[in-house]
């Protein structure tokens, strides 16, 4: 349930625990204290103010039983009389701090006390008064001292009612003490035990806390790091929580799918280079096949021509040879024509003409016959450059075909690569 708080939240009621915690231990301290305070408060109010008001009535009564006493004692009458004049002014003490007792609060065990002393207490005054008659008149007789001790009998029934009250003020006292006491070792507990409790939900909030938050991340970072390192099989944990770890969660998730799908296009990419490798080199050792065919056609076609030239020069050369046979005959004969008209100019003028017309005739043939050997030599010229020629197609084509056969070794070498 944690996991899908945010983290601030997570802090914040971590917080609010433990301040909630601490504001119970407050409030209770404060109401422990509170209630000790009261009880101290009960115990001076109602306590120690009332025995120092009972304190003081107890010393009246004292007083003024020992005046009494003094003054049935005294030699002379003078001294008699101050020890009886003291009696108002003491009185006046006690009833003083006796009304202001009696308007503190007073149980009801306590009320039935007070009102007993008062009865005791006004049946004394009223002995004490018939006592202190007689000694101011003087009498000294048997009376006298049987007033004296029936005013001591309820002296001391008066006193020990005050005492009584008295011992309440200290019974309760002590008792208000011992529920303080108590109370405080109550609230010393109580606190102890929140304290603990305190401690241990906020030790166990901190544990929870640190798990859903450092441990978490902790996990995360070692998931990212496995990651890192390309191994994308891990799974991620807090995918889909509702706190900031949750969206690293989701984040790291998304690079997961991620890094799966570049893995995936890469091994479909070298799937595809391979493949592409493949057809290119079908398509290379194709080309190749065709430009080796088509270069053997044209080197073919280009040895046949060089053949067919070949042939037809050496045709022509031995055409040359003959015309140059034939016209060295015609030479010769055009020369024996010459000596054999030379011979007939010689017999006969008629035929001078005509020897003439023949000599100029031949002269003719002799220059036609000197065209003809000249054109027999360029004849030959030509053949021989043709004879050259077709060596030198014959040695261009041996060189296409080594030109092709290295053409077909270096595409080979390249598709191997």
């Amino acid at each position: 349930m944690l996991d899908n708080l945010k983290i601030g939240t997570k802090l914040i009621g971590m917080q609010a625990v433990v301040l909630v915690l601490l504001i119970v231990i407050g409030v209770s301290g404060i109401l422990g204290m509170a209630q000790i305070k009261a009880g101290l408060q009960t115990v001076y109010e109602d306590r120690a103010v009332a025995l120092v008001q009972l304190g003081q009535v107890l010393d009246s009564i004292h007083r003024i039983r020992g005046h009494i006493l003094s003054a049935s004692g005294a030699e002379n009458d003078q001294v008699r009389d101050e020890l009886l004049a003291r009696f108002d002014a003491v009185d006046q003490i006690r009833t003083k701090f006796w009304k202001e007792y009696m308007a503190t609060y007073l149980t009801p065990e306590e009320e039935g006390l007070a009102r007993k002393f008062q009865g005791d207490w006004e049946s004394y005054d009223r002995k004490r008064q018939s006592t202190a008659v007689l000694l101011k008149k003087g009498v000294r007789d048997r009376g006298l001292f049987q007033a004296i001790a029936d005013a001591g009998a309820a002296f001391d029934k008066a006193r020990d009612g005050l005492k009584d009250l008295i011992g309440l003020q200290e019974r309760v006292a002590k008792e208000e003490y011992e529920k303080a006491s108590d109370l405080y070792g109550n609230l010393r507990t109580g606190g102890i035990a929140l304290i603990l409790i305190a401690l241990a939900a906020a030790g166990l909030l901190s544990l929870l806390v640190f798990r859903s938050i450092a441990g978490r991340v902790s996990e995360m970072t070692g998931i990212m790091q496995r990651l890192a390192h390309g191994d994308n099989g891990v799974t991620v944990p807090s995918v889909g929580t509702g706190d900031e770890i949750g969206t690293m969660a989701d984040t790291v998730q998304v690079f997961k799918d991620g890094a799966i799908a570049m893995e995936q296009m890469r091994a479909d990419q070298e799937r595809q280079r391979q493949q592409a490798e493949q057809d290119k080199r079908r398509t290379m050792n194709g080309m190749a096949d065709q430009f080796e065919a088509s270069v053997k056609s044209v080197v073919t076609g280009v040895s046949a021509a060089a053949r067919q030239l070949q042939t037809t020069a050496q045709h022509m050369s031995a055409n040359a040879d003959q015309t140059k046979r034939q016209s060295m005959a015609v030479a010769s004969a055009a020369e024996h024509a010459s000596a054999n008209v030379q011979t007939v100019a010689s017999a006969t003028e008629e035929l001078t003409c005509s020897v003439n017309e023949i000599s100029r005739q031949v002269s003719e043939s002799s220059r036609i016959a000197g065209v003809a050997v000249e054109e027999a030599n360029r004849t030959n010229a030509t053949i021989a450059g043709l004879v050259e020629a077709a060596q030198k197609i014959g040695e261009v084509v041996q060189l296409i075909n080594t030109i092709a056969s290295q053409t077909n070794s270096l595409l080979l070498r390249f598709l191997l690569v």
